[in-house]
């Protein structure tokens, strides 16, 4: 598990190489917000393949065709979905 506090560190971890099976994005956060983050993430055939989970109190808000977990998120469900995606389950 990897954190990082902000947007832009999100991105620089990735970047620099980072290569998590999934990323939990939230999509308020300090410097570039969640839809920031996975818009730029698409725009990097580096990045783009990693699959990402949504959390938001407003789903509506999320990109589309993302998996979106409303908050509060289930932790049973969440990790179940995060197994799957570090297991090769997902697709």
């Amino acid at each position: 598990v990897r954190i990082a506090e902000n947007g832009q560190r999100a991105l620089d971890l990735l970047r620099a190489g980072e290569r998590p099976c999934v990323i939990i994005l939230d999509l308020l956060m300090p410097l570039l917000d969640g839809n920031e983050v996975y818009e730029k993430m698409q725009a990097d055939p580096h990045l783009s393949a990693i699959p990402v989970i949504i959390s938001t109190s407003d789903p509506r808000r999320a990109p589309s065709g993302v998996l979106t977990m409303k908050k509060p998120v289930s932790l049973v469900r969440l990790l179940g979905v995060v197994r799957q995606y570090c297991s090769g389950g997902a697709s």
